[in-house]
């Protein structure tokens, strides 16, 4: 969901949720982005706010699902970076 269209009069509905591991120290919350403008289709201006699953199902009229869904598949971990290999340690070409 985004920024309105220029033709329409009121700005599309914007909701984000950052879904965060499982056992994690911090709470996974829904936000809803208010804007407070945009040109054509870039928005500006936004403002977060709290939404409980509740508010957010009576928002959108349906029931919402919390999960990443059916069709989700978990990217592999990366390789731990090495000491001189580009991104890994000081120096990326091995010297120090």
């Amino acid at each position: 969901m985004g920024a309105a269209r220029p033709d329409e009069e009121a700005p599309a509905v914007w909701v984000e949720r950052q879904l965060r591991p499982d056992g994690a120290r911090q709470e996974s919350r829904f936000r809803r982005v208010v804007f407070a403008g945009a040109d054509g289709y870039r928005p500006h201006g936004p403002r977060w706010t709290a939404l409980t699953h509740e508010e957010l199902e009576d928002l959108v009229g349906a029931e919402v699902a919390t999960d990443r869904g059916v069709g989700y598949v978990q990217r592999p971990a990366e390789p731990e970076p090495r000491p001189g290999t580009p991104g890994g340690g000081r120096g990326s070409c091995g010297d120090e």
